[in-house]
């Protein structure tokens, strides 16, 4: 009689993680977002917002183990981010594109990473561009001298290069929420 009542209560478990995934997979429109805290303390607060100019969160979450989830239904796909409550300058900016949004937040916004949806990827993509961009602008303005009569004309050729980067980004995305964003934000 008690292997009757295990394969019942298997049968159970098993239907009822069935009908949880079937209604997972019915929420097209949900943002997870899976996050690892590189130098945060467990118990550390971890805000998602929508309102980047005052980041009125709109969920919060704690670090545990390293490690932080945050789950969300979105109206649209626009530009979010998630910050450390008692840090905000480590704001990670992602698009509330459905799926699984991966995100590492670090203590230097530089170390800080988004990727797993494409828009997501493309957004990384951009960042980590306009990045070299701007290290290589640092370089030559820390190598030139007073009489260094090209260094404007540097500068403003690399500026051209990212303008186009920039701007072929756009073009590419014109369809989603990254290539709206660029072309309501981007001041040439």
């Amino acid at each position: 009689m008690g292997y009757k009542l295990a394969i019942t209560g298997l049968a159970m478990v098993t239907g009822l993680a069935m009908v949880t995934c079937l209604f997972e997979a019915c929420q097209p429109d949900k943002v997870k977002i899976d996050g690892v805290a590189t130098g945060f303390s467990d118990g550390d607060t971890i805000c998602l917002t929508t309102d980047l100019e005052h980041l009125k969160p709109i969920a919060v979450t704690t670090v545990s183990e390293g490690r932080f989830t945050l789950t969300s239904t979105p109206d649209s796909v626009s530009l979010c981010a998630v910050y450390p409550a008692n840090q905000p300058t480590c704001m990670v900016t992602f698009f509330s594109e459905p799926g699984t949004v991966k995100i590492d937040m670090g203590r230097q916004a530089a170390a800080s990473r988004v990727a797993g949806t494409k828009l997501n990827d493309a957004w990384q993509a951009l960042i980590d561009k306009t990045a070299v961009y701007g290290l290589n602008v640092n370089r030559l303005v820390n190598s030139a001298t007073p009489s260094d009569t090209t260094l404007y004309s540097q500068v403003a050729e690399l500026y051209e290069e990212m303008t186009g980067l920039i701007e072929e980004t756009a073009r590419q995305n014109g369809d989603n929420a990254l290539g709206k964003y660029i072309q309501e934000h981007w001041n040439k």
